[in-house]
């Protein structure tokens, strides 16, 4: 990947452009900068907000202003659409944790599903497809469809928007999620934090999943053609691994 692209998940579509004027807000000195106050929100199928207070680290105005607050953000145009593939593993490392973690009835029966079906049909198939969209916002905004499948069953389904902070560093995600091949029964709606480290060679997720809180990292290879990502909670793990297939 040339140019310092920023990871957004499974797929580098921003772009710190140096030569740009430093990002400023309300009078602030040049490099200020303007983050996007950590929070995470479930939204309900009825439209309510499960505001449970976040772990996610506090990045006040404080935070970043080295190598990101000096930027302008804007999307990698040459590349507007990639997609990448392999697999995605998931397995509980806690039955303690679990037992006492109040995900309620649906989310634990979702996990145990999980857990057996990966015990008994190995790790699932990952596939990924992003675009950017330059103009959509003042920065620019991009979409991601993530899919789970075995044996031709979808057994989760992720539809992303990202939308990144004038400091080039926060992203807010807006995630739609379903589990398992029936489209109308477990869906849910989300709004969360992610963080862009390392020139965009490493990236963080503070999310809502399966009823707690889960904490997503990933990473991108040297060669920029591979990616890995670690999703862990207090009482399980899941490994992505996946390499681009393709891009437009």
């Amino acid at each position: 990947m040339q140019g310092g692209p920023l990871t957004l998940d499974r797929g580098c579509l921003l772009v710190c452009d140096q030569k740009a004027n430093p990002v400023t807000r309300d009078g602030g000195p040049p490099g200020a900068p303007v983050a996007l106050q950590p929070s995470i929100a479930t939204l309900l199928p009825t439209g309510g907000l499960d505001n449970r207070d976040s772990k996610v680290p506090n990045r006040g105005s404080g935070a970043g202003s080295g190598q990101n607050g000096c930027c302008q953000p804007r999307l990698l145009l040459r590349r507007r659409r990639r997609r990448l593939a392999g697999s995605f593993a998931f397995k509980v490392t806690s039955r303690s944790e679990l037992g006492v973690a109040r995900v309620g009835l649906k989310n634990r029966l979702l996990v145990e599903a999980m857990s057996v079906f990966s015990r008994l049909a190995g790790p699932a198939t990952i596939d990924s497809t992003i675009w950017a969209e330059a103009k959509a916002e003042p920065f620019g905004r991009a979409r991601n469809v993530v899919r789970l499948d075995r044996f031709g069953i979808t057994l989760y389904l992720l539809k992303e928007e990202y939308r990144l902070d004038t400091n080039g560093r926060d992203v807010k995600v807006h995630a739609r999620e379903r589990f398992g091949p029936i489209p109308f029964v477990f869906r849910n709606e989300k709004v969360h934090p992610a963080v862009i480290e390392d020139r965009g060679r490493r990236s963080t997720y503070f999310m809502p999943l399966l009823g707690d809180d889960w904490t997503a990292k990933y990473v991108v290879r040297e060669d920029g053609r591979h990616i890995d990502g670690r999703l862990v909670s207090r009482w399980a793990e899941a490994i992505e691994s996946m390499d681009k297939v393709g891009e437009t």
